[in-house]
């Protein structure tokens, strides 16, 4: 099932990675329509509303990679399985357990 659950992972990283050019111009396209709506003038006036500025196509582009980025961290992690190295409580005839 891990191995599974990370060809799944792996495969939607890798996705975003090879379409970060699409997904973060729809993605500008979303937030810019977004922000005018909520914010109305202070959108237009701050920038937040046109997707096509520098600043904007940065952000948008770093979190597209970011979220791919992510996903084949994931996917690495499932991959490896958990980091399980032994139980957390202290044997039974442990010093640091309290003798009564």
């Amino acid at each position: 099932m891990n191995y599974l659950l990370s060809l799944v992972f792996s495969g939607a990283g890798v996705a975003i990675l090879l379409w970060n050019k699409p997904l973060s111009e729809k993605l500008g396209v979303f937030y810019s329509r977004r922000f005018s709506l909520t914010f109305g003038s202070l959108a237009h006036t701050v920038g937040w509303d046109d997707q096509n500025r520098p600043f904007n196509r940065i952000l948008y582009r770093s979190f597209v990679i970011t979220a791919g980025i992510i996903l084949l961290i994931f996917a690495i992690a499932a991959f490896g399985g958990t980091n399980f190295v032994g139980p957390s409580a202290p044997p039974v005839n442990s010093l640091l357990q309290a003798q009564g």
